[in-house]
């Protein structure tokens, strides 16, 4: 656990930030007059960050004018980076904005380039990433220049990211370590004026809009002034969705230049936003823009994948059952060694169509929440890989890992394994209790074909009335259809191909099944309700990566409790790779700290 101070943590990004350390099992340090620290004058700041390892700046001030703007981000700033080398903090993360760099004239903007001044020149470790504009933006926009029944909005053109994507990405920023510099950004392109016109129409006010410019946005911010660059990181959260999100309400008041005074929480899921997107301008024309993203693996797994790729490959058409099983041994070589479990033992269960074999990962005496893991490999490998992975993740979770081996393709096409896994599961539910299980429902989980398996069997349990305690899936292969945007993004060059997505979806499904049923796809499963709360998990750069992050919308519509999280850089198959990946070993650690957090409720209110 690493000790986080974070400064500005009481407003809106902050909030978020603090929210999404305490979730990873973190210690969040708000560095706010409430905890007696005044960053301005740095008094209490020395103590606050006794041990901290890095620190977090999102403060704000309302103040427009360019003297009081650098006044007070260049006390702020210069009073953390003393307190931090004073403490040994080895990392300091700030958020500023895109588009900072190019703005003249504004007196925000000026206060913010001196803070980047100050940071870059500063004695600690440093990351500066660079957000785009709030969701909330054109409501504040409103609210700054509101006069009568009208309001004067200027016609930009801006990408808006969602606060909490942008908390999530600082909090794992300051645990990564320093990455110079860098963008994130929303999926989908606006203009302001019509961000501010709907959220009007949705909160349920009427206000006339004045597209001109007004306040303290001038010309010098038109067209692509406020747009990130080409490598922006993209966060999930589309502006539509958040735009659900915003009810009747009365108008925000007391809001400041671009800053955290006030929002709460926004859904991660997003929809699948292609490369060009077509939108409206203030005028009304369309306007065609091609969206960034970011593409590029971390440099550990670059490494991975340039290591693989001197290997010489077979043609996905010449593949067959035995080739796939024996290459996919080598995931063994970036495993690393477990700690030590209590016990691993193997039992067995009445399947449909035999004994199924089960084993258990048992990380410490007593009664342990089950949690129900069906492996990947594609419908057509076995469980050999995964005994590592099971077992660290048994150990971060304080979980019962129960692992069962289903029937495999070719040899047994679908329905064979979805059926096993049902079979697992009810067994499990009734015989928990024996296995020294507590009597709670069990979770699901599972990792990309078996994240299919996972996805279909929660789905027939809860249309039961008997739904798992929660639903964790890893980056799961959710469609048969493979028509997902990322299978086209990330065709080859990223280790796991879309073609060889397709490839084993060919080697599980008969000619002839409907590859759009739910049972086959749980994407397209319709009938949602009585999910219980999911984690989806998505590598950045995997083929699949839009099944997953799809599927989160489809369940947030329906109600359901979902939490995604994007592992930015990482690759399909990256939580088994806890030797050769930092990003997997973190994965292990942030999926142990939400199991707990379920499996505690569930056992309180039993």
């Amino acid at each position: 656990m690493s000790r986080i101070g974070v400064a500005g943590g009481t407003g809106l990004t902050g909030r978020h930030v603090v929210d999404a350390l305490r979730r990873s099992g973190h210690e969040a340090v708000v560095l706010s007059r409430a905890s007696g620290v005044d960053l301005v004058t740095g008094a209490g700041l020395a103590d606050a960050l006794r041990g901290a390892t890095a620190v977090i700046d999102v403060t704000n001030t309302r103040a427009a004018d360019p003297d009081d703007a650098r006044a007070f981000f260049g006390a702020v700033t210069r009073n953390l980076l003393a307190a931090e080398q004073q403490a040994g903090t080895g990392h300091h993360v700030m958020l500023s904005i895109a588009g900072v760099d190019r703005v003249e004239g504004n007196g925000h903007y000026a206060g913010k380039r001196r803070q980047e001044e100050l940071v870059t020149a500063g004695p600690v470790p440093a990351t500066i990433v660079r957000a785009t504009q709030f969701h909330e933006f054109a409501a504040m926009v409103v609210n700054w220049t509101r006069s009568g029944d009208a309001a004067a909005v200027p016609p930009l053109l801006v990408q808006p990211v969602d606060p909490a994507d942008v908390g999530d990405v600082l909090a794992r920023t300051a645990l990564d370590g320093p990455a110079g510099t860098f963008e994130v950004a929303g999926p989908d392109l606006q203009d302001l004026v019509d961000m501010a016109r709907r959220t009007l129409t949705a909160r349920g006010e009427a206000l006339r809009l004045l597209p001109t410019w007004r306040g303290p946005f001038g010309p010098e911010m038109a067209g692509e002034m406020l747009l990130p660059g080409p490598d922006a990181m993209l966060a999930p959260t589309t502006f539509e969705q958040w735009l659900v999100t915003q009810r009747p309400q009365k108008p925000v008041r007391g809001l400041g230049p671009p800053g955290d005074r006030a929002g709460r929480r926004r859904g991660r899921d997003r929809k699948d936003p292609p490369d060009v997107r077509s939108i409206r301008s203030g005028g009304g024309s369309p306007v065609v823009c091609r969206v960034p993203r970011m593409t590029q693996p971390a440099s550990e797994a670059r490494a991975l994948l340039d290591r693989w790729a001197a290997r010489p490959a077979r043609p996905v058409q010449q593949l067959t059952a035995e080739d796939v099983r024996r290459d996919d041994l080598a995931v063994l070589d970036v495993q690393r060694t477990p700690g030590d479990l209590y016990s691993v033992e193997d039992v067995e269960a009445p399947g449909p169509a035999g004994t199924l074999k089960i084993r258990l990962y048992r990380p410490h005496p007593g009664r342990l929440h089950p949690v129900l893991f069906l492996h990947g490999g594609g419908f057509v490998i076995g469980g050999e890989g995964y005994d590592a992975p099971l077992r660290e993740l048994a150990l971060a979770s304080g979980c019962l890992i129960v692992s069962p081996e289903c029937r495999l393709a070719p040899e047994h096409p679908y329905p064979a394994a979805v059926d096993d896994a049902e079979a697992a599961a009810r067994w499990l539910n009734a015989e928990a209790p024996g296995l020294g299980a507590d009597d709670t429902p069990a979770a699901m989980a599972g990792d990309s074909s078996g994240g299919n398996l996972a996805a279909a069997v929660t789905h027939a349990l809860s249309r039961e009335g008997t739904p798992p305690s929660f639903q964790l899936l890893i980056y799961p292969m959710l469609d048969a259809t493979a028509s997902s945007a990322s299978y086209e993004e990330f065709a080859e060059g990223y280790g796991f191909s879309a073609d060889k997505s397709r490839w084993y979806f060919d080697q599980y499904l008969p000619p002839g099944v409907d590859r759009h049923a739910p049972r086959v796809s749980p994407l397209f499963d319709g009938v949602l309700s009585g999910v219980p709360a999911t984690l989806i998990v998505t590598a950045e750069c995997d083929p699949l990566r839009d099944d997953g992050e799809r599927y989160a919308r489809v369940l947030r519509e329906a109600g359901v409790a979902v939490e995604l999280r994007r592992y930015r850089g990482m690759i399909h198959g990256f939580f088994q790779m806890t030797g050769a990946l930092e990003g997997s070993r973190r994965l292990h650690r942030e999926l142990g700290a939400w199991m707990r957090g379920p499996a505690v409720q569930v056992r309180r209110a039993t």
